[in-house]
């Protein structure tokens, strides 16, 4: 029974993630004053990220919140989430790579992105302290694609966007009748299976 629950809860806390066409996924989010709600909406943050199977970086908005929070965690095997309060990108590397990610607000969506090899990061955290750290790798990756979230911007958004407008495209044919045209190469659009959100494709692996 106490492991019915467990699985329940679990569940409950997976359903809070915002997926596909919702709205809130492109809207931008504002700063929040440090306080009760920032550590509320961080606290609950990181118990969703925590339970998921597959995810490295969560978004306020990818659970319902126009506040600019973020929780990240070094791999899906990590207990340690660390939360983030207006979190900034307050200096880049020249060097830059491309990298495929995919998103828990877009199950199956894998999307290429062109993103610095490092960053600085600075944030306040939940015990409203500043901090600083020199990112990297896989990071690097989570970091950048989370503070897109904030700006209601997601690559992985566009690519299932893409894949939908070809899959009418190819529907529309099939109905009219005509011939099938070469498919496009997924690596520039995007891929339909599971993959980790932040997780870098083989090409320049950082697991």
């Amino acid at each position: 029974m106490q492991d019915l629950q467990h699985r329940l809860h679990i569940q409950d806390l997976q359903n809070k993630i915002r997926k596909f066409s919702d709205p809130i996924l492109t809207e931008k989010c504002e700063s929040v004053e440090f306080g009760d709600e920032a550590k509320q909406i961080g606290k609950e943050l990181a118990r969703v990220l925590a339970t998921s199977k597959t995810g490295v970086g969560l978004a306020a908005p990818q659970i319902g919140y126009t506040k600019r929070i973020i929780a990240i965690r070094s791999s899906i095997n990590d207990p340690n989430v660390v939360v983030m309060i207006n979190p900034d990108i307050i200096k880049i590397s020249d060097a830059k790579f491309h990298v495929s990610e995919g998103c828990l607000s877009y199950p199956g969506v894998v999307a290429i992105v062109e993103r610095y090899k490092e960053v600085t990061a600075a944030w306040t955290d939940v015990n409203g302290e500043k901090q600083t750290k020199d990112m990297t790798g896989l990071e690097s990756v989570v970091m950048q694609h989370e503070l897109f979230h904030l700006d209601g911007r997601c690559a992985n958004h566009d690519a299932w966007i893409q894949h939908k407008e070809l899959e009418s495209r190819r529907l529309k044919a099939i109905i009219d009748g005509e011939p099938e045209q070469p498919a496009e190469d997924k690596h520039e659009c995007c891929h339909q299976h599971e993959h980790t959100e932040g997780h870098v494709c083989t090409c320049h692996e950082a697991k």
